[in-house]
């Protein structure tokens, strides 16, 4: 997303979000167009790190774990840290994962997105921007 390609962003987006926004070229030209409205107000993304990942619990067929994300946005003359959780998703035992982002959305919207999310993961609850000189 920092660097503007939303096909890698599709990628490694959990495959029914993808679906449910009407596949990987439609969800490319969603975030692109929101991409340039944020950006014509002033808002850009800078940078993005990421935590540990939580322990890794399977549930079914799928492996699954939370990493939180650091993305450093700027909006106008302020520098922010916006911190979200995401959830990890593997189904080829760990070869490869996929990502669903928690930021705005509440444990159920989550478990619709996810009804196969095991009980033992927890997302915490969303923080405010923290600002940074």
């Amino acid at each position: 997303m920092v660097h503007g390609d939303y096909k890698v962003l599709a990628k490694y987006t959990y495959p029914p979000v993808v679906k449910m926004m009407g596949g990987a070229e439609n969800m490319e030209a969603t975030v692109k167009k929101a991409m340039a409205g944020m950006k014509a107000q002033g808002v850009s993304f800078n940078n993005v790190t990421f935590g540990e990942p939580t322990k890794i619990v399977k549930k079914g067929n799928e492996l699954q774990s939370t990493i939180a994300q650091h993305l450093e946005m700027q909006i106008k003359e302020s520098k922010l840290v916006n911190t979200s959780t995401l959830v990890a998703i593997s189904t080829d035992n760990g070869v490869s994962w996929t990502f669903v982002d928690t930021s705005n959305k509440d444990m159920e919207t989550i478990r619709k997105i996810l009804p196969n999310l095991s009980s033992s993961i927890t997302i915490p609850p969303a923080q405010p921007p923290v600002k940074v000189n």
